[in-house]
């Protein structure tokens, strides 16, 4: 009799073993799914995000073709520095290595890390060509400063011209932005400006020109 209950409690409590160790592997699984999902959606919001940037570099292009075909010519000297508040930068112009999907991007202008709300001036006297949403930029303002040179101002948070406004070196043209789900922030998780220097559409270092 003894035998047998020891044998009953032996059974038992291999069962239990083993719908412990079933529910533990399900756990996991469901882990690992979940993991797999978000790696996902991650992996799509970059390709996408990398596509947006293309899109937004053709329609770039492509407003600075139309400003050049009819802009005055002329270059400006030094230029201005955009945010009054901050003379620093927090990302510089560069090519770097996408840490996940491997190829190799451009950051096309400086980041200067200034609070929201902060007041950003044009950099040049010059034609504002574009004032509105652009993708992953955010509120942008493009402004064409006659002859080969262009600037533009990213993930803004608000605008003081508009497109076809005639604006002068220091002059306010907009407030900074950046801050993750407020509007016109687009690609950007805090509070910066995104600052691009262009000659004929072709980003270059901003640090050569301040």
């Amino acid at each position: 009799h003894n035998t047998l209950v020891s044998k009953r409690d032996g059974g038992v409590q291999v069962k239990a073993q083993q719908e412990k160790q079933k529910t533990e592997l399900q756990s996991q699984e469901a882990e690992y799914e979940s993991k797999l999902k978000k790696n996902q959606e991650l992996l799509d919001d970059l390709w996408q995000e990398m596509r947006d940037k293309q899109a937004e570099e053709q329609q770039i292009r492509e407003l600075i073709r139309k400003a050049q075909a009819k802009s005055r010519s002329g270059q400006p000297s030094a230029l201005v520095w955009p945010t009054p508040s901050v003379h620093t930068i927090s990302s510089k112009f560069g090519y770097r290595v996408h840490p996940i999907l491997g190829y190799t991007r451009l950051h096309t202008g400086i980041d200067m890390p200034v609070s929201m709300g902060s007041q950003v001036v044009s950099a040049a006297s010059g034609e504002v060509i574009y004032s509105g949403y652009m993708g992953g930029y955010g509120y942008t303002i493009i402004i064409a400063q006659g002859g080969a040179m262009q600037t533009l101002y990213a993930h803004l948070s608000g605008f003081a011209v508009r497109a076809g406004a005639e604006v002068q070196a220091g002059q306010t043209i907009a407030y900074s932005g950046g801050a993750k789900g407020h509007p016109g922030a687009g690609y950007s998780t805090g509070p910066h400006l995104h600052f691009e220097v262009r000659i004929n559409g072709q980003p270059e270092d901003p640090l050569n020109y301040l």
